[in-house]
């Protein structure tokens, strides 16, 4: 049920991710010990994300710092030579949600968003390839979010590392939302497809 809800927020199909998800979440509370777990951080995420593409932005912003706060705790609990794969990706993409999701709305040196995008390329760099779709968009949201803010000069290096880890295996489909558009622009710039690349700048600013 919780890889179907994001199945199908990734289409935008939010009110059926929610439902899924709410079910699977109801069903872990039964069956999990209390206390902090990774499945709790993980349906605490994936909330995170409905509400993002719904546009509840204090909601969106809640459910991911407290995921994100869960993961750490857990992580915390584990000594250096331990450390769960599974867990620090989970950190991984709950740091890329919310540090892309705060870069978008307060600006890249606001709420943390810098720091948190560059961990969560610091984690994907250890645990995935250096083509890789993970490796490539957080090189890309630390590009396109430097861009937000006007910092060009910071943006660039991230860009030229993007495009060399482009991976073929990256969906040229748009991507969704505000910083969705701006990530979609470089992605047509980098694909050489220069006519949509100018519309999705368009839509940036609109």
């Amino acid at each position: 049920l919780h890889t179907l809800g994001n199945i199908w927020v990734s289409y935008g199909e939010t009110e059926r991710a929610a439902r899924l998800l709410e079910e699977s979440r109801a069903i872990r509370e039964d069956i999990l010990p209390p206390g902090i777990h990774k499945d709790r951080a993980a349906s605490l995420h994936s909330a995170g994300r409905v509400a993002v593409f719904q546009g509840h932005e204090y909601k969106a912003d809640e459910l991911l710092e407290l995921a994100m706060e869960q993961c750490r705790d857990l992580l915390a609990m584990q000594s250096a030579e331990d450390k769960s794969r599974e867990l620090e990706v989970l950190l991984s993409n709950i740091l890329w949600d919310l540090g892309a999701y705060r870069a978008a709305r307060a600006g890249i040196h606001e709420g943390g968003s810098q720091a948190m995008l560059e961990e969560s390329l610091e984690i994907r760099q250890r645990y995935f390839a250096p083509d890789s779709r993970e490796v490539f968009m957080a090189l890309l949201a630390l590009a396109a979010s430097n861009f937000v803010k006007g910092d060009d000069a910071r943006a660039l290096p991230y860009l030229m590392k993007a495009r060399v880890a482009l991976p073929k295996s990256v969906d040229a489909a748009p991507f969704d939302g505000a910083m969705g558009h701006l990530l979609n622009a470089q992605f047509r710039e980098f694909t050489e497809q220069f006519e949509q690349a100018e519309t999705a700048y368009r839509d940036c600013i609109r």
